[in-house]
């Protein structure tokens, strides 16, 4: 009996293993004829750990009984369907791949740490791809992520569906990462957006709702990545000059310059494969007198990017990034009669020398990827205005250690470790203090039939000085396919956010007005939940795009907020970080995309709408007292109390972007419609501000401009040759007077005139 056991088993072996036969697959580019490297496979629907090697090759294992469904895919480029038939009997395939440009092939990674298509993830996401980026001509990335549907920045704080509100250069409930880590200052948690290399952008990635659980702190509203281009094998070189010209502003009367005020500036990109070495060198420059009185924004960087590949197994990587800057400031408007002239022509003058390292291993064996990241930050600010000296200095070191294993029956499963260490040493902050973060994070990914989940988890423990403070979150994800080209999805999200050492210890002044510290700050934490759907479209192999409903809830407690009051006696008057009590915004995103050509018509659509209901959950809640003991209240200190709406939101945001290209010529338009800002400080419409700043014009100014922002970008381009590119671009073309918080008056009409090269 053991030996008909025996011999069946055996036999029962020989069979199974007659139905495997190992296929060699090379990828290679179908313009340059060149192979890829690390190109994803998934085999059957499941995740396939091999990735293919330098030379474009990968080997895989493949039924040789039945047709085997293999989906090649490469950020930058369209997914690849492939189906394997035995009957063809191949053991060498060659894989041509295509660079992407239509939005159903966009592939993201900041949902789950992971590649995935974008109508698969369980949250609402939006992604800026690299035409926006270059074709839009900006030099700042705020304004390009302005446009993007859901999402707002003032003062260089980034909100989205109205999660935030206005907190002056302190704090961030938005989440900012390049290549996977986060790129916020170490003392006031502030984004350093002219760190950013935008001009080596391969695509910015927009995460929307709580997403502690990824990113830790600061993802409590959602995060935004900006993921670099990877170099291909035919090298690459762009190098773009410009000319912007501020037109006259929407009143003659607001006009302080007689002669020419502009900018002029230039970017560059270069990359290559050499051998084993991967290499991406990008910069910027700009010398710009602005359009503010005496507030230039003088700015030079240089980024770089290597990556040397051992073997197959093995790369060291090491990227980083230098900004010298010189700039003006100003934090209130003289008066309605003078917005582009600061308060008693007071302007805080700034210089830094800014600079980021990031050194990093990988090393994939078989079915897992272990990987090691590392930053450096340091942000200097020399700071002064005619009164106060500003200056400060601080220091940062991230480590994260990561392991992500592919298994083809349980699927994607994530572990690691963060360490955060920070310092800071600023006169403003009342000296040095020091904060440290602790975290470990683990996130599964799974698929069966048409559902895909994601369930993630972290622990993280702050300190700032002596001060402790510890958050557990989770998330979870769920999305199906219903139809061919309709994706179902919900998430359960929560998040959290430690005070910065800016909210905590800042004590300055700028002129009358003051800003005071606020050690009894406690950390703001909540969840967001939203049920979504995306349909594709298509006609004909004519156009592609989709359709995107989302309705999400968002839920805070312990909100902090930017308040401005009489914190001090005798005349202590100014802003203050305060813990406001329990608030929350619910509402419904719409989204639309569509690209491909009608005709002799290029087009590429890109739209978005936002209607939210941003509230406070307790209105007549004390949560705060000032100097003179007058307790503080939403009620108390609102300006417009009327639906509990919360100070500094906006309720509906539209966001359209057009662009068509027709032989040699491209045109583009971009819209952005802000709504009135129903409610903001109460101060700002009283009588003690009329007291402190006579004409300060805050509340005519809204009196009379109380129908919303709604602005319009022009662009023009147009191919001289092959490599040349003429490029007419106007922002703001119908002079819209736009005052994104009291006392801040936006640009005018600006013109831009550029000259690209590309080769």
């Amino acid at each position: 009996m053991r030996l008909l056991f025996f011999l069946f088993s055996m036999l029962y072996s020989l069979t199974t293993w007659s139905q495997i036969k190992e296929v060699q697959f090379e990828i290679i580019d179908r313009s340059s004829r060149l192979p890829l490297q690390e190109v994803f496979v998934r085999i059957n629907g499941e995740p396939w750990p091999i990735l293919s090697n330098q030379q474009g090759q990968i080997k895989v294992e493949v039924s040789s009984n039945q047709n085997t469904d293999l989906i090649f895919s490469l950020i930058g480029y369209k997914s690849f369907p492939f189906v394997y038939k035995p009957s063809e009997n191949l053991s060498l395939v060659k894989i041509f791949l295509e660079e992407e440009s239509l939005f159903l092939e966009t592939i993201v990674v900041s949902a789950s740490r992971s590649e995935q298509r974008q109508e698969e993830v369980s949250v609402s996401m939006n992604v800026l791809k690299p035409y926006l980026i270059e074709n839009r001509n900006t030099t700042d990335m705020q304004v390009l992520l302005n446009q993007s549907p859901g999402v707002n920045i003032t003062d260089g704080q980034a909100n989205i569906r109205s999660g935030s509100g206005w907190s002056y250069g302190a704090g961030s409930r938005v989440q900012v990462l390049l290549d996977g880590l986060p790129l916020i200052s170490p003392d006031a948690n502030q984004v350093q957006w002219s760190l950013l290399p935008q001009e080596a952008a391969g695509q910015v990635e927009v995460l929307k709702g709580a997403s502690s659980a990824l990113f830790g702190s600061s993802a409590l509203n959602g995060s935004i990545q900006l993921r670099t281009l990877e170099p291909k094998e035919k090298p690459f070189t762009r190098v773009a000059v410009f000319q912007t010209s501020y037109l006259d502003p929407p009143r003659p009367d607001w006009k302080w310059w007689n002669a020419y005020q502009g900018s002029t500036g230039i970017r560059f990109l270069h990359t290559r494969k050499l051998e084993k070495w991967d290499l991406i060198l990008s910069g910027f420059g700009q010398q710009s007198a602005g359009y503010k009185w005496n507030e230039r924004d003088d700015r030079a960087r240089i980024n770089l990017k290597t990556r040397f590949h051992v073997n197959e197994e093995l790369s060291i990587g090491l990227a980083g990034g230098v900004l010298y800057s010189q700039n003006g400031e100003s934090l209130l408007w003289d008066n309605y009669a003078r917005p582009y002239i600061g308060l008693d022509s007071s302007i805080t003058k700034n210089s830094g020398l800014d600079f980021y390292f990031d050194p990093s291993i990988r090393y994939r064996k078989g079915k897992g990827i272990h990987e090691w990241v590392n930053r450096f930050l340091r942000v200097e600010n020399n700071s002064a205005n005619e009164t106060t000296v500003f200056d400060n200095s601080s220091e940062q070191l991230q480590s994260q250690y990561s392991y992500q294993y592919f298994s083809e029956k349980w699927g994607v499963i994530t572990g690691g470790v963060f360490l955060q260490m920070a310092q800071s040493n600023s006169e403003i902050f009342e000296g040095f203090h020091n904060a440290s973060n602790l975290a470990g994070f683990a996130q599964w990914d799974g698929s069966w039939n048409r559902w895909k989940s994601s369930i993630g988890f972290r622990l993280e423990e702050a300190r700032v000085d002596e001060v402790r403070y510890a958050q557990p979150v989770a998330r979870f994800g769920l999305s199906y396919r219903a139809f061919e080209a309709t994706y179902l999805r919900t998430s359960f999200g929560q998040g959290f956010r430690f005070p910065s050492m800016a909210e905590l210890f800042t004590r300055t002044n700028i002129g009358a007005i003051n800003v005071f510290p606020n050690r009894e700050l406690e950390p703001e934490k909540g969840y967001s939940i939203e049920l979504g759907i995306r349909q594709l479209l298509s006609q004909s192999g004519l156009w592609k795009g989709y359709i995107d409903i989302a309705t999400y809830y968002m839920r805070y407690d312990n909100m902090m907020e930017f308040s401005f009051g009489i914190w001090e006696q005798p005349v202590g008057v100014g802003f203050k970080s305060v813990n406001v009590g329990p608030t929350s915004v619910s509402g419904i995103e719409l989204e639309f995309g569509a690209e491909g050509k009608w005709r002799q018509i290029d087009f590429r659509w890109m739209a978005g709408a936002n209607f939210a209901n941003p509230i406070s959950l307790d209105p007549e809640a004390v949560y705060a007292q000032d100097a003179n003991g007058n307790n503080l209240t939403y009620e108390s200190t609102s300006s417009d109390t009327s639906n509990a709406v919360l100070k500094y939101r906006y309720k509906v945001l539209l966001r359209s972007d057009l662009e068509l290209g027709w032989k040699k010529w491209t045109f583009g338009t971009s819209i952005r419609y802000n709504d009135f800002m129903q409610n903001i400080d109460a101060v700002f419409d009283g009588p003690i501000i009329d007291f402190i700043l006579p004409d300060n014009g805050f509340g005519r100014y809204r009196d009379e401009l109380n129908r919303g922002d709604f602005m319009v970008d022009l662009r023009i381009q147009f191919a001289l040759r092959k490599q040349w590119t003429l490029s007419l671009q106007s922002e703001n073309l119908n002079n819209r007077a736009v005052m994104s918080r009291p006392g801040k008056m936006e640009a005018p009409r600006t013109l831009t005139f550029g000259i690209r090269y590309e080769g």
